[in-house]
Formats: structure tokens, sequence, C-alpha cells
């Protein structure tokens, strides 16, 4: 059984984290995975290569063997990019480095008077836009950026106005496997941290792109992301992948009209060169949770109810406001409190 399987735990919910301060963090640098020996896989590269050639948009893939022979890719991996929610990934780990430097505590509200722990949880098992700007803002523009330089993630960073607010924001492939790698390798954050990190990316419920790519059973702590451009869907993904054999980190970031199939295709082409054929293709309901006890549907968050959900109501989470989530279900759409909710077996590693 790899490492990774033996951590598997239960749940996603989490007990409340604390105070942020924008101080700068005076822990020493985290060990560098990426000094760890790699070697370009030739033939991976290629064959990644070839297949985009058949797909709409434009595509940046990192990989990383996190042991073994150390096998990695590189196409356009150090291309600065629009990242979508990825970009949260990084968020995280920096409010956690907080909080093993003593400047968060478990209790602390942020602006919207929701608890650090909680917009961690919806930020990353759930993608949650708010609780990010939360997390973001309590954390500073200017000091991540000097953070993310400072601990060796160049091509990662917020674009700020002239008076450091926020524009938008830029991270390589490179950057998230290194990141990956570091959380696997336990350095750079505590053990309750590493391990409570862990237990927000399994309870990711957004599983269309890297994860649909393996086979069934193997387990991935996945990050995605999509936002609609100008120019395009961006799509991306990004995660440690515990195959039978191997373990290794991937990002994947298409622009420019991108598809969350070509993601997919490549995450399936990766597992097979490093493991074996797909016989079974892992898949994921569309329906993350279901009603564990009645619930009421309502018009928007804390509105009016429409319809009350049986227990045991299969439920489609497309959007979240917080602790509010916007439902599909028993054919209606509205907003339901989390609490009521519980991921279906198929979601639980």
């Amino acid at each position: 059984m790899s490492r990774g399987v033996a951590r598997i735990l239960s749940g996603v919910a989490l007990a409340a984290l604390v105070v942020l301060s924008v101080s700068p963090v005076p822990a020493p640098k985290p060990a560098r995975a990426d000094t760890l020996p790699m070697v370009t896989d030739v033939d991976l590269t290629a064959q990644i290569t070839q297949l985009l050639a058949g797909y709409k948009g434009t595509y940046r893939v990192s990989v990383r063997e996190l042991g073994g022979a150390g096998r990695s890719v590189s196409i356009r991996g150090t291309s600065r990019v629009e990242p979508a929610s990825t970009i949260k990934l990084f968020y995280a780990w920096l409010a956690l480095r907080q909080v093993d430097a003593g400047r968060l505590s478990l209790t602390t509200k942020l602006a919207s008077g929701y608890s650090v722990s909680s917009c961690l949880r919806l930020m990353i098992s759930l993608s949650d836009n708010p609780c990010s700007t939360d997390i973001r803002e309590r954390l500073g523009n200017r000091w991540i950026n000097a953070q993310l330089a400072q601990q060796g993630f160049p091509g990662t960073y917020i674009v700020v106005n002239s008076s450091g607010g926020y524009v938008t924001k830029r991270v390589t492939t490179r950057d998230l496997v290194e990141l990956y790698s570091r959380i696997e390798a336990e350095t750079g954050l505590s053990a309750g941290s590493t391990a409570l990190l862990h237990r927000l990316l399994q309870g990711q419920i957004w599983r269309f792109r890297l994860t649909s790519g393996l086979e069934s059973g193997v387990m991935a702590e996945t990050k995605s992301g999509q936002l609609l451009l100008t120019d395009g869907m961006v799509e991306a993904d990004t995660g440690i992948v515990y195959g039978p054999t191997t373990t290794y980190a991937v990002a994947v970031i298409g622009t420019g009209g991108a598809s969350k199939y070509a993601v997919r295709r490549i995450s399936q082409m990766i597992y097979e060169h490093f493991e074996a054929p797909v016989v079974t293709p892992a898949r994921f309901p569309v329906a993350q949770f279901h009603a564990a006890s009645q619930t009421a549907l309502r018009t928007a968050p804390g509105g009016g109810v429409t319809a009350w959900l049986s227990a045991g109501t299969h439920v489609e989470v497309v959007a979240t406001e917080r602790n509010w989530y916007q439902v599909k279900a028993a054919g209606r759409t509205g907003w339901v409190w989390y609490s009521t909710l519980a991921l279906v077996p198929e979601y639980r590693w």
C-alpha cells in the first residue's frame, strides 16, 4: 500500500483556525523538493505534445515523479498564465504557514465573519470564491507576492495596481508541481498542517479532469479550476496521483478555448505511461452529495423555502456562496445549507 493511500482520512469538516497577521514569516525556507534528481521523460513529452496538437487551445504541462527514477515533463512549464482556481492552493499553503509560525489562532474570524478553517475547507474542497477573497485579502496581496518569491515560486504572483489592489493572478505549472512536491515531502508545513491540507484536497469535489483519467480506485489529491475569458475557456487541474507503483505530481493549464476532456486525456496518458493501460476508468456521479436529512431548498442563501428534499435525495452542487450551496436536485435548482448534505460514497477516499 502506498504511503498516500495509507493516509486516507475521513470527512472534510475541520476545526476552526485563527488570526491571520500579514507580518513576514521568519521561519526558514522549506527544503526544496525540486533539488531532487529529475530525468526528462522524452517519450512521454513527445506523446503529450502529439496529443495536444489535436486539441484547441494552448496547454502547459508539468509532471514530476516523486521518487523512483524521478521522471519529469515540462511543456511550457515556466509560462506564466491565468491559473483559474488552482492559485487557491498557494493561498492555503501560505495561510497554514502562518498557523505554523503562530500568527493564526484557531478561532479567528475573517472579514466575512467566517473562520479561517471554514474558508480553507470551502476554498479548497468546493473552490468557493468569496472565501478565497477573504483569505487573500487578510494575508495581503503584496505580502503573498513577497512570500511566493522568497519561497521559490518565481512564476506565481498576484498582479496588483499602483495602490496594491488586486487585478489578476499568474501561475506556472512548474510552480504548482513544486508546491505539491513539497506537500508530499512534508517540507514547509508542520505535520498537522500537512495532514489538514491533504484532507482538504481529498475532499475536493470537482473530479472531471485529472482524476477521471485514472484507473478506478486510484487516489488523487487535486485542485481544479475553470474560468471563461474573452479568448475562451481556461481549464486547469493539478494534483498528486498515488499509483500502484509510483507517486507523481502533475499540473495542466489550458487556455484559449481549452477543453476539460483534453486535461482528462493528458492525465490518462501520463498514468498509462507510468503504470499500465486504464482498464476501468474512474467515474464520479454528477451529484456529489445526498441530503443527510430532510433539507429545505431555498430561493437564495437564507431565502424562502421552495421545496423540501427528502433524506437520501442526490444533490449536485453547482456553485457556492460560503456555506450556502447552489444545487440541482429532484428536478429543481435552489440553495441549501452545507450541513444538511453528505458526500456520496464515490467521493470518499
